[in-house]
């Protein structure tokens, strides 16, 4: 889908579970809970590119300018809006 920020129209993806994004892989290694979202570690992704955690909800988001980025949902909702 298609979402604009101001000027910049962006492509981006809400990640829920592996499989949703291309560049999100399977997040494993030990058993704890995410402090942002609450959530055990098996429910999240690792956005290979950046090589970050994704917690279920977050945007996936790819900018001309600044390539690919992880955001919360209500930063995202925040900053744009559909095309």
């Amino acid at each position: 889908m298609k979402y604009r920020r101001r000027a910049e129209i962006v492509d981006a993806v809400q990640w829920w579970k592996v499989g949703d994004h291309p560049a999100v892989v399977c997040y494993g290694g030990g058993r704890w809970i995410c402090r942002q979202c609450g959530r055990v570690n098996m429910d999240h992704g690792l956005v290979k590119m950046v090589n970050e955690p994704i917690c279920p909800g977050d945007w996936v988001v790819k900018a001309r300018n600044r390539g690919l980025f992880i955001m919360k949902p209500a930063e995202f909702e925040a900053e744009y809006e559909k095309v």
